[in-house]
């Protein structure tokens, strides 16, 4: 089974680029989760690997830049 994994907090269009890597190997889906306390729209990351020809499923890798990614519902953002 190839589920969806939801990467841990909420996050700014801006930051997409930060935090997932297009690789061919992975697949995401962003979903809206509302928007901070000035209005900006927060979003959802879910991933998953990619079936290749009936292989055993691909390990999902950290996200990119996990250290310097901040989530958005962190440091007193809504």
């Amino acid at each position: 089974m190839n589920e969806w994994l939801k990467l841990p907090g909420l996050f700014y269009r801006s930051e997409f680029e930060q935090v997932i890597e297009v690789d061919g190997e992975h697949e995401y889906v962003f979903q809206r989760a509302g928007h901070d306390n000035k209005g900006h729209e927060l979003v959802a990351i879910y991933c998953r690997g990619r079936h290749s020809g009936g292989a055993a499923l691909i390990d999902i890798p950290r996200p990119k830049h996990v250290a310097t990614a901040r989530p958005a519902n962190e440091g007193g953002v809504a």
